[in-house]
């Protein structure tokens, strides 16, 4: 399952390929595959996709789709 994030950035959970190839125990998670080139998190050079989300902003992410909800509710030029 993969969702698109006003976030600017994609996620997906990780697959079994996924989990191979960050060297992870376990597929699962909800991790970030694609950072959108001039997004908020564009700078941030050392995030891909190995880097797994575990909150945004406080709450708690295990699905895609609770980076969704999490979006939803943001304001713009929030700072998550």
């Amino acid at each position: 399952v993969e969702t698109t994030s006003r976030l600017g950035f994609r996620v997906s959970t990780a697959s079994q390929q996924l989990a191979n190839r960050c060297q992870l125990n376990r597929a699962g998670g909800v991790f970030i595959v694609d950072i959108e080139p001039y997004g908020p998190l564009s700078n941030f050079v050392n995030m891909g996709q190995c880097t797994e989300l575990v909150k945004i902003n406080g709450q708690p992410i295990s699905t895609p789709e609770d980076v969704n909800r999490v979006a939803r509710g943001l304001k713009g030029g929030e700072a998550v």
